[in-house]
């Protein structure tokens, strides 16, 4: 949470939500959806890395199909907060 790398992070960050933001709305997402969904896809990545430890691939499993539905609904313009 520090310099140098607290730049560093950050600059990586932004390339990454740059990219997974531009490759969605290529796929069809709407912008202004596809920021959200980045955002949701961020989070929960971090989740993951945070609380599903990889030795408990079911679980990690049924997360990230979960995600992923929730995603393309946002996407579509389905619910989360529509």
């Amino acid at each position: 949470g520090s310099e140098p790398y607290l730049s560093q992070a950050r600059a990586s960050n932004e390339r990454w939500s740059a990219a997974l933001t531009d490759h969605l709305v290529r796929s069809g997402a709407p912008p202004h959806r596809a920021v959200r969904v980045v955002t949701l896809v961020d989070s929960a990545l971090y989740g993951f890395h945070l609380d599903l430890a990889t030795d408990r691939p079911d679980e990690l499993a049924r997360g990230v199909d979960d995600l992923a539905r929730a995603a393309q609904e946002l996407a579509q313009g389905g619910p989360p907060g529509s």
